[in-house]
């Protein structure tokens, strides 16, 4: 009797460790995600605002060149020119606002998936008392999954299916994908 209730308190010392270390891996793998949701949302934002600032540029780019119009007076298109001038300038203003954001939320997130892999991982691998092999199958694991769904967050639906079995599909004996 001694014997077995030592080892079941052991067995449930080890599953509380390892159910704490799962849920503070999940929790980690969560605030990656959302600061890769974050990332593509600044991306998202960052192209759309240039492809307007890059659409307002060509348009005063072909009014500069343009000469005065036999219906248009010289007022009326110098009028038109620095209201042009103006959109142009608060689309370019606008442009560089979304690409310094997204250029800070890409440092950001690459900061934290370096602490993530460097630092959290390697702290639960040594918090968790298991062999080498099973903390390498247990965590790569759960790397995997973190790694998929943060993959899946930056592509659409159709990709995301295609790009899910791409992942978890086998590889054949010489190393290439089915």
């Amino acid at each position: 009797m001694g014997v077995g209730r030592t080892f079941s308190q052991k067995k449930a010392a080890i599953e509380r460790e390892y159910a704490q270390c799962v849920d503070q891996l999940t929790k980690i793998q969560t605030e990656l995600q959302e600061t890769v949701k974050d990332l593509a949302k600044g991306k998202k934002k960052y192209f759309e605002t240039e492809q307007m600032a890059h659409a307002v540029r060509e348009k005063a780019d072909i009014e500069a060149k343009s000469k005065l119009s036999l219906f248009q007076s010289r007022i009326s298109l110098q009028k038109a020119s620095v209201k042009l001038k103006a959109r142009r300038s608060e689309c370019n203003s606008k442009a560089i606002h979304a690409r310094n954001d997204y250029l800070l939320t890409l440092a950001a997130a690459n900061a934290h998936q370096d602490r993530y892999y460097q630092t959290d991982l390697v702290n639960i691998m040594k918090f968790l008392d298991i062999p080498s092999i099973l903390k390498l199958t247990v965590v790569g694991n759960l790397v995997m999954t973190a790694l998929v769904r943060s993959l899946l967050v930056l592509f659409s639906e159709e990709d995301s299916h295609d790009l899910f079995n791409l992942v978890t599909s086998p590889t054949q004996p010489d190393g290439l994908i089915k």
